[in-house]
């Protein structure tokens, strides 16, 4: 999880290829190198000196090796020990210089992708966890690149989206060429991170294509009447990410909208939309009817007085979000709740604490934080905020290998004061607990991982390379209510819960999810939710 300068991982997937243009590989300029090797360096003592458990060595050994990765190629062993037995910061920034310089032919290295490659190389003084952040622009802690608009196009994530941007930045004159070898690059030549054709790989609940009614799987065909084509393609994406009429309004300060004309193609039928660009805040948390306003009906099973809220992502809004569905369904009358966090990747922190605080008691810990050695940190727990009460509501908790993070944190939490059932699979164990540090170039920031959490008890959730199934990591269901999945139905299921929280508002179109008995997880929750509320009747009215 994450607050405002707190991170938590949510889920670490490896970084994907950064998309080189045409230009050719050029020779290394000894000026350009030291200055490469300066900026790295620098960089390296801006984030030693945030962290003393990671010296600079350390650090440039790290950067070394992430040259040398991302390029392909096997580090040689002499060029590591003369890093480690450098005494001073200038000998180790020619070191890392002089490694980019032998790597100079490098297409994955051309222009900023080497120094995205040796900062990214840090991670190897700390965990594999840690590493350089996506260059967003908004503050969602999942999207990496939506255009304001709500969807996101396969290849567009990770570093692919900082280099892209970066290099833009460059273009404009907004970032030095400090330590690129060859000449900066022009608007016209950035190639595009996007795969072709234009697929859409994500589209955002609450967002303008939700509105649109875009789908994951979209294939965009042409743009403001321009065909995406391999020869258009970069330029078009040029002007979807920075469109000619949008930006802020020198003038009044104001953020202008971008209107998009879409032509898409869906299987063999096509149709057009226009969008608008909006300062929108994704929704990730669902019900199980969205009204005719777009706010969710949560009641799964009205005769029994049964609801239903499915969390995701933990952006700024979840708390609230999730407060609103439980809240409505508390007022009519809701006598057991099923909480689905099988799809909850962690977040913000702020709002993980307020979902668990709404069935702990005010103060109660929900979390604590075992601190690495030699960190600079004072978070030491989590505790329930003020806030709405549930205390009483009965409650099942639903969750999977896809539950990371903050959809651990409550369930360990819940778990460990007997306060809801577990249902569903072992969780992934992922609890480390990051910060992010800003490099001083290009707005680039560094997360690392400063400690873990742990359970209320104290019992550890995180999961490390070294753990055995034995282990204690993660939260593992209530023992008998273990509902085993195949991958193949689990990713099924997924996909029926994302068509699912894209419903449109005041849509009544049946939906595979809108079954429960075809999701056997829920299901099984139903079953025991209902055992238990026919046990003890007097005591929930």
């Amino acid at each position: 999880m994450l607050s405002s300068t707190t991170l938590t991982l949510l889920l670490l997937a490896p970084a994907a290829p950064v998309p080189v243009g045409p230009r050719p590989a050029v020779a290394a300029d000894p000026a350009k190198l030291a200055e490469f090797g300066n900026l790295v360096g620098a960089a390296a003592a801006q984030l030693a000196a945030h962290r003393p458990d990671a010296d600079e060595t350390a650090l440039a050994v790290g950067a070394v090796r992430g040259l040398y990765e991302t390029a392909g190629e096997p580090v040689p062993a002499e060029l590591l020990k003369a890093v480690r037995d450098a005494k001073r910061h200038e000998d180790r920034a020619l070191l890392i210089g002089e490694a980019r310089g032998r790597l100079a032919p490098a297409a994955a290295l051309r222009g900023v992708r080497a120094f995205l490659a040796a900062t990214h190389g840090f991670r190897h003084a700390f965990d594999p966890l840690s590493g350089l952040t996506t260059l967003r622009s908004g503050s969602s802690v999942t999207v990496d690149m939506d255009f304001s608009l709500g969807f996101e196009l396969d290849g567009v994530e990770g570093q692919r989206v900082t280099a892209y941007r970066l290099e833009r930045q460059i273009a404009a004159g907004q970032v030095p060429t400090t330590g690129l070898l060859g000449p900066p690059p022009r608007p016209d030549t950035i190639a595009s991170p996007a795969s072709y054709p234009w697929r859409v790989r994500r589209v955002l609940p609450g967002s303008p294509a939700h509105r649109a009614g875009m789908r994951a799987g979209d294939i965009i065909t042409h743009m403001n009447d321009a065909e995406v084509t391999p020869p258009t393609a970069d330029r078009l994406f040029g002007k979807l990410t920075d469109p000619p009429d949008g930006g802020v309004d020198p003038k009044t300060g104001v953020l202008r909208a971008a209107k998009f004309d879409l032509q898409l193609r869906r299987g063999t039928a096509t149709k057009r939309e226009v969008l608008v660009t909006d300062d929108y805040t994704p929704t990730n948390v669902a019900g199980c009817v969205r009204r005719d306003d777009g706010t969710w009906d949560g009641m799964l099973d009205p005769v029994r007085k049964i609801g239903y809220v499915r969390v995701g992502a933990m952006e700024l809004l979840t708390g609230e979000e999730t407060v609103r569905v439980v809240q409505d369904l508390a007022e009519r009358g809701c006598r057991g709740l099923v909480l689905d966090l099988r799809w909850c990747p962690g977040g913000y922190v702020d709002p993980g604490t307020t979902i668990a605080g709404m069935f702990l008691p005010e103060g109660a810990v929900i979390a604590k934080v075992a601190l690495l050695p030699n960190v600079a940190e004072r978070e030491t727990e989590y505790r329930a905020p003020k806030g709405h009460r549930f205390p009483d509501l009965p409650l099942v908790v639903l969750v999977g290998p896809d539950t990371l993070g903050g959809g651990e944190l409550i369930a360990a939490a819940f778990q460990d004061y007997k306060r809801a059932d577990v249902v569903g699979q072992r969780t992934a164990g992922r609890a480390a607990t990051q910060r992010q540090y800003d490099l001083k170039f290009g707005n680039l920031m560094f997360k690392a991982t400063y400690g873990t959490t742990l359970r209320p008890s104290g019992k550890p959730r995180h999961r490390t390379p070294t753990s055995s199934p034995t282990d204690e990591w993660g939260v593992r269901p209530t023992p008998g209510l273990e509902v085993p999945l195949t991958p193949a139905v689990a990713a099924e299921l997924r996909g029926w819960a994302e068509e699912h929280g894209l419903r449109p508002a005041g849509s009544r179109a049946g939906l595979p999810f809108d079954d429960p008995d075809r999701d056997p997880v829920r299901a099984a929750a139903l079953a025991h939710l209902r055992k238990r509320l026919a046990a003890a009747p007097a005591a929930q009215n």
